[in-house]
């Protein structure tokens, strides 16, 4: 989301108001500061369901019915399940996902949330995905 949001202000068109994702060129180049935003996403293939939320330096992960949580900083490659020994991070991110989740199926459903959510993956940056998907900004993954 993020890079289509710059692209397009890169190519000095103006970047309609509900468009997820940021300009992300100000901050690269220094001009403005580090952002911190929670990211979500989510992805349906076949019968395998994933979703996923990125808050500062932890990530839980919901595998169908396998929960991770990773510190993303600390392992890049997410190799490190620190569910058990962090159980505050998964109670913490957990109702989060759930909630972001009931927004972006409402949304998909025109306000409905008795309706079945449509599209197969989602990404938030900051608004919802047009055409079936959700990454969404709030608050703490830092853009550097």
């Amino acid at each position: 989301m993020d890079l289509s949001t710059s692209i397009i202000a890169a190519a000095g068109a103006t970047v309609p108001s509900n468009y997820d994702g940021i300009n992300i060129f100000p901050i690269l180049e220094g001009r403005a500061p580090k952002v911190d935003r929670t990211l979500y996403w989510r992805t349906d293939v076949g019968n395998r369901s994933m979703r996923a939320i990125r808050n500062g330096d932890w990530k839980l992960v919901v595998d169908g019915n396998h929960v991770f949580v990773f510190n993303v900083r600390q392992d890049v490659g997410e190799r490190n399940d620190l569910t058990y020994q962090r159980t505050d991070i998964a109670n913490r991110l957990r109702p989060m996902l759930a909630r972001w989740e009931q927004e972006v199926n409402a949304e998909a459903s025109g306000g409905n949330p008795g309706a079945a959510p449509a599209g197969r993956g989602a990404a938030r940056g900051g608004g919802a995905v047009r055409g079936g998907g959700a990454v969404r900004g709030g608050g703490a993954a830092p853009i550097d």
